[in-house]
C-alpha cells in the first residue's frame, strides 16, 4: 500500500503544479529600440500558449489528466494492463513537455522541469510496481 500511496502522492503533486501559472511560457517582443522580449507564464491548462502554437504543455495536462484516471483505475482493479498503460502515457507526457525545448531553453521554465522531472519519476515508479 505504500508503494501504492507513492505514486499516488506524484501525480498529485504533478496536477497542482500544472495548475500553477507558471509552467507554460511564452515570450513576446516588447520595445523594438531596447530588444528585449517580454516573457509571460501560464498554467498548463491554459490555451493561450496552445494559441501561440506551443502546444507542449496543454498536451503534457491532457496526457497527465489521463494518466490520473488510470491510476486510480490501476489502484482499484490492481490491473497489470491498467499500470502498463499508465507507463506508457507517463513516457509520452514526459516527451509532450519536453516539447517547449524545440523553441528554445527561454521557453522553458523550472515548474516545467519539476513536471517532467516528476513524469520520469513516475515512469519509473510503474515499471517497479509492475516488477
Amino acid at each position: 500500500m505504500k508503494k501504492k500511496s507513492i505514486g499516488l502522492g506524484i501525480w498529485a503533486f504533478i496536477l497542482i503544479l500544472e495548475l500553477c501559472p507558471y509552467g507554460a511560457v511564452l515570450n513576446f517582443m516588447g520595445d523594438p529600440e531596447i530588444g528585449k522580449s517580454i516573457r509571460s507564464t501560464f498554467s498548463y491548462l491554459d490555451l493561450r500558449p496552445f494559441g501561440y502554437a506551443n502546444f507542449g504543455p496543454f498536451l503534457t495536462a491532457m496526457l497527465s489528466l489521463l494518466a490520473i484516471v488510470f491510476l486510480l483505475g490501476y489502484l482499484w482493479k490492481n490491473s497489470e494492463k491498467l499500470l502498463q498503460l499508465l507507463q506508457n502515457v507517463s513516457w509520452v507526457a514526459l516527451f509532450t513537455s519536453l516539447t517547449p525545448l524545440l523553441f528554445g531553453i527561454r521557453y522553458y521554465s523550472l515548474v516545467g522541469a519539476v513536471i517532467s522531472l516528476l513524469l520520469l519519476l513516475s515512469a519509473f515508479w510503474c515499471r517497479a510496481m509492475g516488477e
